[in-house]
This record gives C-alpha cells, sequence and structure tokens, in this order.
C-alpha cells in the first residue's frame, strides 16, 4: 500500500535541498543513481512516489545515523503531535468546564434556554458564516488567516519545537545545525511561501479543538441533565409570542423532525407556552413536564449544529491537506530533479552527443561511455534563453550542454531583447497548457546582481503559468576564455538564492546550470 505524503517529508525535503545547495551537480548526480541502483529500484519498477520516498528514507539515515533517522522533520512532527495533543485536552477540558459552569442550578430559577442557544449554538454558526466569507475571500485571493490565530499557533508550535528540537539538535554536525535552523526559519519567515501547505493544518487543528470543546460540553451537559433536577424555560425583554418561537424551533429542528417527532424531539406549541418565564409570577405555576421538555432540543442542536459541522469540517480540511501535499511533491522543482537525478544513468563527459535514444530502451550505467543519456520525457521543460547568452551560444549548442546535466528541452524562447517581445512571450506561455510536470528554465548570469527588473519579470512569469508550474531559475557563472555554463561562485548563489526567497514561491527553485567541461 503507498503510504501518504506528510510534513516529515516536507519539511525534510527542503532541509536535504539546503544541504545540497553547495555540493556539485555530478557528485548529486552520482549519489543519488546510487540510490537507485543500490536499493534495485529500476527492477521493482517503482514510480516517482515511491522513488522520492525511498530517497528520504535513505537520505535521513544518511545524514543523520546518530540520531536514529531523526530530522528536522521528526523534530516538526512531534512537535505538532505535542501541540495536538496539549489543545486536545484544553478544549475537552474546556467544554466541560463551560457546561458544568453554565448548569448551575440553584433550583429557583429555571435555565434560559435563549441563554443556552446564544453562547454555544449562535455563536458557532457566526463562526461558520466567518469561515465561509474567508474561503470566498481566499477564492478572490485574499489568503491571510485571523493574525490573533496565527500568532498562537505560532507561539505554541515554537514552544514545542524548542523543547523537542533541544536534544536532537546536540547530537548533529554544526553544517546539520545551520541547515535545520535554515529550513525551519525560513518556514516560519515565508508561510506565503507554501500557501495552503501551512494553512490546512493549522484550520483541521482548530477543528479538532473544537471537536474537542464540543464533545465536553456535550458530555457535561448530558451529566447535569442526568445527576440534576433542571428545570428548562424561556424569557425576553422583547415579547415574543409563544407561536413565534415555535415556529423558530421548528426550523432549528428541520434536520432531525423527520426522525424524531415533536414532543421527543423539541418542545410543543404548548410546552413552549408553559416554560414561559414571568419574573414577577416566578415558577410555581409551571408543570415539571413543561420544563424539562427542552432538553432533548438543546442535545440535538449541540449535536447538529456543533460537533457534526466540526466533524465535517475536519474531514475536508484532512482531503485539503493531502491534496495540497500531493500536488506539491508531484510538481515541486526538488522533487521532479531528485527522481530525474536516479533514474537517469550516468555519463561520461568525454562522449560525443548523440541523439537521445528511445525511451524504452535502457543501457546499464556500465556502458554509458558512448551512451549520452535522455531525460524522461515527463520533464521536458521550456527554456528562456536572455538575448546576452544568446550571443554568447547558439540555442542548439545550448540545449545539448543543457542535456548533459539532465534538462530536456523541447522548445526555447529568446527574452530580454524588449519590453514588446517579452510581454509576447509571456502571453504565449500563459495560453500553454501546464497540466503534467512539465516546467521552464530560465538562464541568469550569476554575476550579475538580480535586479528589479528580474524579479519583476519573474513575478509576471509566475502569473502566466500558473501557481503550481516548476520554475527552475539556472545560474551560470561568467564566460571565461570562450567557456560557457561555467559553475558560479558560491557566493553569487547564495545572493541569487536570498533574493530569490523573498518572492515567496515554493515551485521557484535556484539550480545552478554549468557543466564539467566547462568548470
Amino acid at each position: 500500500m503507498k503510504s501518504d505524503w506528510t510534513y516529515r517529508d516536507l519539511i525534510d525535503l527542503s532541509f536535504f535541498s539546503n544541504l545540497d545547495n553547495e555540493v556539485d551537480q555530478a557528485q548529486l548526480h552520482k549519489r543519488d543513481r546510487s540510490i537507485y541502483l543500490a536499493e534495485n529500484l529500476e527492477k521493482q519498477e517503482k514510480g516517482k512516489k515511491e522513488l522520492l520516498q525511498q530517497w528520504l528514507r535513505r537520505r535521513r539515515r544518511e545524514v543523520s545515523p546518530d540520531t536514529g533517522g531523526a530530522s528536522p522533520g521528526s523534530i516538526v512532527h512531534d512537535a505538532l503531535s505535542l501541540l495536538t495533543s496539549i489543545l486536545l485536552g484544553v478544549g475537552l477540558i474546556s467544554g466541560m468546564a463551560a457546561g458544568i459552569s453554565f448548569f448551575s442550578y440553584s433550583g429557583t430559577t429555571p435555565v434560559n434556554v435563549f441563554h443556552f442557544l446564544f453562547i454555544f449554538i449562535f455563536s458557532q454558526l457566526a463562526l461558520y458564516v466567518f469561515l465561509l466569507v474567508s474561503a470566498m475571500l481566499r477564492l478572490l485571493g485574499t489568503r491571510q488567516l485571523p493574525s490573533v490565530i496565527v500568532l498562537m499557533y505560532g507561539a505554541l508550535m515554537s514552544f514545542c519545537t524548542r523543547r523537542i528540537a533541544r536534544p536532537i539538535m546536540a547530537k548533529l554536525s554544526a553544517e546539520q545545525r545551520y541547515a535545520c535552523e535554515q529550513t525551519l526559519g525560513l518556514i516560519r519567515k515565508n508561510r506565503s511561501s507554501y500557501g495552503p501547505l501551512l494553512f490546512w493544518p493549522l484550520f483541521t487543528l482548530s477543528q479538532l479543538v473544537m471537536v474537542a470543546f464540543n464533545t465536553g460540553l456535550l458530555a457535561a451537559t448530558l451529566f447535569r441533565i442526568v445527576t440534576s433536577d433542571i428545570a428548562f424555560g424561556w424569557q425576553s425583554t422583547i415579547q415574543f409570542t409563544s407561536p413565534v418561537i415555535y415556529k423558530g424551533v421548528q426550523i432549528f429542528a428541520y434536520p432531525w423532525s423527520w426522525l424524531i417527532p415533536e414532543h421527543y424531539g423539541y418542545p410543543s406549541l404548548s410546552e413552549i407556552e408553559g416554560s414561559q418565564i414571568v419574573l414577577k409570577e416566578g415558577i410555581y405555576h409551571l408543570a415539571t413536564r413543561d420544563l424539562v421538555s427542552w432538553w432533548p432540543f438543546l442535545i440535538l442542536c449541540l449535536l447538529v449544529y456543533t460537533l457534526l459541522p466540526r466533524f465535517l469540517l475536519l474531514l475536508l480540511g484532512r482531503l485539503r491537506r493531502h491534496r495540497s501535499l500531493q500536488r506539491f511533491f508531484a510538481k515541486s522543482p526538488e522533487s521532479l530533479r531528485i527522481v530525474q537525478r536516479m533514474t537517469t544513468p550516468l555519463l561520461s563527459t568525454q562522449a560525443a552527443p548523440l541523439e537521445p535514444r528511445d525511451s524504452g530502451s535502457r543501457i546499464s550505467d556500465e556502458h554509458q561511455e558512448n551512451h549520452p543519456f535522455s531525460p524522461m520525457p515527463e520533464y521536458a521543460l521550456t527554456l528562456l534563453i536572455p538575448v546576452d547568452i544568446k550571443q554568447l551560444c547558439e540555442p542548439p549548442e545550448l540545449i545539448a550542454r543543457l542535456r548533459r546535466q539532465g534538462f530536456l528541452i523541447d522548445r526555447h524562447e529568446i527574452i530580454f531583447t524588449d519590453y514588446a517581445s517579452d510581454q509576447a512571450v509571456l502571453e504565449k506561455l500563459g495560453n500553454c497548457s501546464w497540466q503534467g510536470n512539465n516546467g521552464l528554465l530560465i538562464l541568469f548570469e550569476a554575476w550579475m546582481v538580480p535586479i528589479q527588473d528580474s524579479l519583476l519579470f519573474l513575478k509576471e512569469l509566475r502569473s502566466a503559468v500558473g501557481n503550481h508550474t516548476p520554475i527552475y531559475v539556472g545560474l551560470i557563472g561568467r564566460n571565461q576564455d570562450d567557456r560557457i555554463l561555467t559553475r558560479p561562485t558560491v557566493q553569487e548563489s547564495n545572493i541569487w538564492r536570498q533574493k530569490l526567497a523573498g518572492l515567496g514561491d515554493a515551485f521557484l527553485l535556484v539550480q545552478e546550470v554549468y557543466t564539467t567541461d566547462d568548470t
């Protein structure tokens, strides 16, 4: 059975990607290919999902053997589990305390059902309306959670993370601790980078807390009803008539009235008239049958209007969270490049470029000297070449060189010629279908600091191709002695990564583009 993606996998993917930022691409290819061959994954005919999960398991064992495979993802997973347990306990106890305190009945004045409905039922119905409005705003492009909720969860999550991370971090190397802190820091700082990936866990956790609260409230209500002689009535300064109250009760009881009839599921008109409280007359003239007729209605209101919607919202949150994770790992640039390195045979840089071989044929890595690889066709990219780079190397030669690093280019466009041409390219890309794993590779000279025009173009490019299309920012070093696709310096790459991180784009990946014969 295929296992689902988790937030542990998400964070660990970012962590290991940070560790690999400064590693030579040839070494990464050799390492990931060895994982693929050592695990006999080719013979098992694993899909992309299983390949990436196997890669994560292997990397966890290799990077943190002293901690039993613990990683930043494990830290966050354990912290989230601890936070969930704490909040579930708080919600359950709060619900029970609210119910018991509300039904502290002295026996002289009946419990006003209006108080119960407004405090425990109408207030939650108002929250549902708030959630509906928030969902509509998100569909319109406004994606902000209430700041109080974000701050509260953020503070609690940070506390739990520190408590769990302290003993694990002590066993990591200095480089691993830095990468771990950088990963967790980037996720905290750039919440918008992961969009719904971080929204739905908070949403699901909120529904879990409310399920616990309502469960505690229901248990306390039943306990007080069973163990106490509680009278219920209704009164208001506004002179509502009994038929008006009866009509409102019928409307609220509509979801269960077809199954549980009047007298059993909600009070009748005569019982409502008999439970009206008139302050100057007291309760001695009221009949017990009328005063206790309200409790089934209140219990069913708790079940139908508080617990049931929360369970449905909890199910919705889990489904959307699952879908968001599946979409992220299916389209994430890091995921695609890892799987590509695993499934692409190693090549000899001394080989002469040949035509890509048939995707159905396979050649073992031991006989690759004269057979350059062809990446899997589902990873085909559209290459965007700035006009300055085109002057250094014509597109056919550039595409051939990129193949040697594992990029399969199916088409190319020239950019940064002039404003009108760039807008035409953006419009053309916007009209393309990006349903598969195809993406874009846009080249930049790393030694040129990213300027505002370049960042603006990347934003317009993202708007044109959609939020989940992988975009690789390919960095090349200085052209030296007529050599192209040279490796950028570490400082140049770090500047670009820091600058592009501010765009908050989870599907934008900085990739050093160079070939071994050019370094």
